[in-house]
């Protein structure tokens, strides 16, 4: 009985193992935020409010005034981090 539980324990295991290798695009968390589009606009929206926000005051006098290859930068590091 006991090798029985443990044999079922391994094939549901190994299932598991399956389903999660076949996990497709679709499920990464890149692709739930619409990719290339849903990163870009989050930059977008992170250096925006960086610009109004009081608190970022520090971090955003780091910055270069035009912010326009800061903005490319962090877009092309978000998108170079997802690559395998």
């Amino acid at each position: 009985m006991g090798e029985k539980i443990k044999e079922t324990a391994q094939e549901a295991a190994s299932e598991a193992t399956q389903e999660e290798k076949q996990t497709t695009n679709e499920d990464t968390l890149y692709a739930r935020i619409g990719g290339e589009a849903g990163v870009r606009q989050l930059v977008t929206l992170f250096y925006d409010n960086m610009e109004v926000s009081g608190e970022a005051k520090h971090v955003l006098s780091l910055h270069p005034a035009d912010l326009t290859s800061s903005r490319l930068k962090l877009w092309e590091f978000y998108l170079q981090e997802r690559m395998p």
